[in-house]
């Protein structure tokens, strides 16, 4: 089984590079960023990286949103 990160990303330009590098390259076979259309250099920084991206379209702020995260870093990755 494959395990892919999928890193969500907004005006994330000036932390992606650390919050990549931060991950152990053992928890993962590949890293997905998915910019929620940054105005600034987020998926320049991704694409120059070498990790794919994504880039969702700007939706309007009336409309609700639900954002999961975790508390968690990834200095424990247990393989299946």
């Amino acid at each position: 089984m494959r395990k892919i990160i999928t890193m969500p990303a907004y005006k994330a330009g000036r932390t992606i590079e650390r919050t990549y590098r931060e991950i152990p390259k053992d928890c993962y076979d590949a890293v997905l960023v998915v910019d929620d259309a940054s105005p600034d250099d987020t998926v320049a920084i991704a694409e120059g990286l070498g990790l794919p991206t994504g880039r969702s379209r700007k939706v309007p702020t009336s409309w609700c949103s639900f954002t999961l995260t975790t508390n968690t870093r990834p200095n424990a990755c247990p393989r299946s």
